[in-house]
This record gives C-alpha cells, structure tokens and sequence, in this order.
C-alpha cells in the first residue's frame, strides 16, 4: 500500500523528465553547422588540461627567450655584461671603425676644402689676369696707332702723352723708378742732347693744386721769364717786373712756411695791381671795336695773366717753394744727357713730359724717334707676343691638386 504511491510518483517524475527534456533540447538547440555537444569523459577533460598547461609553459619558454635574445642584442651593441677580453677586443674594433668614419669625413672636408681654395686662386689669377691683358692691348693700340696714323702721333707728340707712354713702358721692364739701370752698352751709342733739345723739352712739377711746366735747366716756369706783345709796353715794366720778382720768391726756396705766405700776399697784391692797370687801358667792353690783330694780342694777355695766376697760386697752396727740386743739368754732365739719363732723372722724380714751349714743338719731333730706336734696343716695344704672354691658362685642378 505504501509502494504503490511511491511507484506512481517515480512514474510521474519520468513521464516529466521525458516531457522536458526534448522541449529543453529545442530551446537550446545549436545551428544545423554546429554539432550537439558531446559529453566529455574525464579523460578527455584531463587531456584537455595536460595540453593548456603543455602551450602555457611553451609560452613562457618562448617568452624567456625572447627577453635573452633581445638582452643579447643589448649586449653585443653596448658591450654590457661580457668577459674583458671579448669587451676589450669588441670595443677595439669599434674603435677603429670610429677612427676610419672620422678620416674619411676629414679627408672629404679637406679635398673639399682644397678644391674651393683652388678655385678662388684660379678666380684671383683670373681676375688680375684680364686687367693686365687690357693694359697689355691698349699699350699695343697706342703704339699701333702712334706709327699708323701720322695725325694722332702728331697730337701724341705734341701733347707729350705719347712720351709718357713710352716712360710707363720702359720703367715696366726695366725698373728704372726704384733701382734698376740700364745696360751700359745701350747709353754708350744714344746721341747726346744739344741745348735746342735741352732747352726745348718741358717737364711736370707736381703741385697740389696740379701740375707745373718748368724747363729741364730752370726750376721756375716759362710763365716767369716769357711775356705776352701788349705787356712788353713800357707803361707796364715796373708793375710786371715787381710781379715776376714776388713769383719767383713765392716759388723759390723759403725757410719757413710763414716766409712763403708772406710772399704770397705780397705776389697777390702786385698781381691785383697789374690786372687792374691793364684792364683799365684795355676796357673788355671796348674790344668790339678792335682789330683782329688787336683782339689776339688782348687775348693772349688774358690767358697769360690767368696761367701766372694758377701757377704761382698751386705752387703756393702745394708748398712747392719749400722744397728744393732737382735739375736735369746740375746732375748730368754735358757728355751724359741723352735720352737714357733723361728717362732715369724723370721716373726716379716722378716728373711727366709737358707740352714743349712755343716755337719749340720741333724739338718733339726730333725726340720721337730717339724714342722709337731706344725701346727697339731694350726690346720694350709692345707687339703680339708680348700682349699674348699675358695669358696665363693654368689646370689647377688637374696639374696641382692631387687627385684622390
């Protein structure tokens, strides 16, 4: 009687576990590509476990091994951490390796710097190169030209500017400005000047106020000693020689510069007082009337008035009078002035031809060739040759830096 009801209740609880258990099955049931799951049995479960541990200690094995690997790396790049004789020997050839790195960027810095050094020198060399081939070429034009064209040698002449060309030239070659002399066997057969030529040739006295033309025998200029027609009138003598007196005095040799200036006024005053005196008789308003003859003569004593002004004016702001200049004829003998002493006495002084005196330009023109057969025997003479040797094309690149 008591089985009975529990027979019905363990019934019961089947029929219910039947019951749910499929309606559980569907409400968990997997996609159709996913399989149902199988019950594991232990040993599965203990297979499962030996293999997660097995890839865990893989894991951290491989782990140590990287950390030893890249500790390795470290200490092969920094040297940390090995014996003396591999860290000695390793940090050696590091060492050298640092030393070739350094020369080879010096030797490179350096070549560099050698091949800039080259071409500013190649750039200097260039640069002082085409001046001296222009002055090369003009030299030569002018010389060209001065046997080429009659007119302009005759201006040239005249002018005394070809003179000094051919002085420039021969002070070039031979130096004669500072100490340099000349061949003996070239003096020996140029022809001596006689008094003409002497008294002839004019030279430049360097002034502050510009030059002044003198005379190769008299340290005073023309100015003092020649006068103009219409001066020449008694109605002028004492006024004009008082003026030419103070000149002198303003140009000649003083002791002091205050002996100087006192002339100078005194030269002023007498000046004003000849300039005066003449223009009154010479009113310019009259000159309309004048004759031709008459209006040149009245002209020429404008002219002469205004150099003798400017020549005693520059001497005496230049302080010329103060110092003693030297004379061609005081320092040659007659039998020693020729063309060679000429040239000396004027590149050692610093003194330039000036035009030739009136009514003397012939003495230019005998002095001209005496110039042209002297630069022909020093062999100074401009030509093609010597123009082209002024080129100067030089490989710096090839023949004197050394090539790596």
């Amino acid at each position: 009687m008591h089985i009975f009801p529990i027979y019905r209740v363990l019934v019961f609880a089947l029929l219910i576990a039947l019951l749910v258990e499929p309606a559980a099955a569907q409400d968990n049931q997997q996609p159709e590509d996913r399989p149902a799951p199988i019950r594991r049995s232990p040993t599965a479960a203990i297979r499962d476990s030996v293999q997660q541990q097995t890839r865990m200690l893989s894991a951290d094995a491989q782990r140590r091994k990287d950390l030893e690997d890249t500790r390795a790396h470290y200490t092969d790049f920094w040297g940390i951490g090995r014996s003396a004789p591999f860290l000695k020997q390793n940090f050696e050839s590091r060492q050298i390796d640092l030393d070739l790195k350094k020369m080879r960027a010096y030797w490179q810095k350096k070549q560099e710097r050698n091949v800039a050094l080259w071409q500013q020198l190649e750039n200097k060399i260039e640069n002082n190169r085409k001046p001296e081939l222009e002055r090369r070429a003009r030299a030569l034009a002018v010389w060209e030209r001065a046997f080429a064209d009659p007119r302009s040698r005759a201006i040239a002449v005249q002018n005394g500017s070809l003179f000094n060309f051919f002085l420039r030239q021969i002070d070039v070659h031979s130096g004669l400005s500072s100490s340099g002399e000349l061949p003996p066997q070239l003096t020996a057969d140029l022809p001596t000047f006689d008094d003409s030529m002497i008294n002839g040739i004019r030279i430049e006295i360097r002034a502050a106020g510009g030059p002044i033309a003198v005379s190769l025998t008299n340290p005073l200029p023309d100015v003092l000693s020649t006068y103009p027609y219409l001066l020449l009138d008694p109605a002028f003598k004492s006024q004009r020689e008082r003026v030419v007196e103070l000149a002198k005095v303003v140009m000649g040799p003083h002791a002091d510069a205050e002996a100087q200036y006192l002339a100078a006024e005194a030269y002023s005053e007498a000046f004003q007082e000849l300039s005066e005196t003449f223009y009154r008789r010479y009113p310019p308003s009259a000159r309309k009337s004048v004759s031709r003859t008459q209006w040149y003569r009245l002209n020429d004593v404008d002219n002469y008035l205004a150099s003798l002004d400017q020549t005693v004016s520059n001497a005496a702001n230049g302080g010329v009078g103060g110092v003693r200049r030297p004379i061609y004829t005081d320092i040659y003998p007659p039998d020693e002035r020729n063309l060679a002493t000429l040239c000396q006495f004027m590149l050692r002084n610093g003194i330039r031809f000036a035009k030739p005196a009136p009514q003397t330009e012939f003495v230019y023109d005998r002095l001209f060739p005496q110039f042209r057969n002297f630069m022909m025997q020093l062999e100074v003479a401009p030509d093609q040759q010597w123009m082209e040797s002024a080129l100067i094309n030089v490989d710096l690149d090839g023949a004197v830096r050394d090539e790596p």
